[in-house]
């Protein structure tokens, strides 16, 4: 009598079969955390480039605010570029240091693309496209050249007593080059001067993509007329 308990191995096609549905499987799921991935670093771009936006628009607007009302703040023609004198720190040991001033310079320029974007879209030929229709106006108005980026760079003397500036550079040359997908890449800063107050325009761009980049904007009044007659302690905690 022949014994029923013989097995049987896979056939050809099968194992074939099961091999394709094992790569479609593979296939699909890599692009799917690809995309995730993508998702979580377009996320993190924007926040850091909201980061970007309210810290330098804090350092302005306390710069400002402890200004030495009896010097003029200086806005270029160009609107790139605000000059002003303000108080040095205060030495509680010594009143009269309450008096010394120094001068600071916030300035929008252009310098050329970081190493780490060279495979990216130039940024200068997006600012006209649907992206930027209702945003990004003080970006627009600086008109980089293709190959350049926009940053704000703060100028302040390296001797006496200055406030802590956490950076000078804005968006982070450091960062950019760390992880330039999880960051702003270029910012600019505008300054409209009228009726005794000063409009701040402040622009980051973040890269959704090597081929595509998106802006975030946030502008603010500041009154001249309402400055700060003591320095405070907390002005060291920005």
């Amino acid at each position: 009598m022949r014994s029923t308990s013989d097995t049987q191995g896979f056939s050809l096609v099968e194992v074939l079969i099961a091999t394709a549905i094992i790569g479609i499987l593979l296939v699909i799921g890599a692009r799917f955390f690809r995309q995730a991935d993508d998702g979580r670093a377009v996320g993190k771009a924007r926040e850091n480039a909201r980061t970007v936006n309210d810290q330098l628009q804090k350092l302005i607007e306390r710069d400002l605010r402890f200004r030495d009302v009896l010097v003029p703040v200086v806005v270029s023609a160009d609107q790139k570029v605000l000059t002003l004198t303000r108080r040095q720190a205060l030495d509680m040991s010594d009143l009269t240091s309450a008096d010394e001033t120094y001068t600071i310079r916030f300035a929008t320029v252009c310098r050329p693309v970081p190493a780490e974007l060279s495979g990216y879209a130039d940024l200068s030929a997006q600012l006209t496209g649907p992206g930027f229709t209702n945003a990004g106006d003080c970006l627009k108005a600086v008109k980089c050249a293709a190959g350049e980026l926009p940053r704000v760079e703060i100028t302040v003397p390296t001797t006496g007593r200055i406030p802590p500036y956490p950076q000078k550079v804005f968006p982070s040359p450091a960062l950019i080059s760390k992880s330039f997908r999880n960051h702003a890449v270029a910012s600019a800063a505008c300054f409209v001067e009228a009726d005794d107050q000063i409009r701040i325009t402040v622009d980051s761009v973040y890269p959704i993509s090597k081929d595509l980049y998106a802006p975030l904007s946030q502008d603010k009044s500041f009154s001249l007329n309402s400055a700060d007659f003591k320095m405070l302690p907390q002005e060291h905690q920005l």
